[in-house]
């Protein structure tokens, strides 16, 4: 119920014209934004990295972006050891 309001609440005030729209951010500020979050290995969301610390993967993610949406994405089976007989942490 709180979720459903608040979405209306919102959905609201971007429809109403009395209230002004987010102030639009340059595109340099914005791309040097991302080298920004690249350099300091920012992309991934933490629970994607809990999830890779976890199975102690090692190699290589893949992500293929097409007009700032993820268009495919994958990684590189050989890069993932683990030691024979060692079960998946729970």
């Amino acid at each position: 119920m709180y979720s459903y309001m608040a979405k209306k609440c919102c959905k609201e005030r971007l429809m109403d014209p009395a209230v002004p729209a987010p102030a639009a951010v340059p595109d340099e500020q914005l791309f040097s934004e991302l080298r920004r979050r690249v350099r300091q290995s920012e992309l991934l969301p933490a629970a994607l990295e809990k999830i890779l610390y976890r199975l102690r993967f090692t190699g290589r993610l893949t992500v293929v972006l097409h007009n700032g949406r993820v268009q495919k994405c994958g990684y590189e089976e050989g890069y993932c050891r683990r030691r024979p007989g060692a079960e998946l942490p729970t």
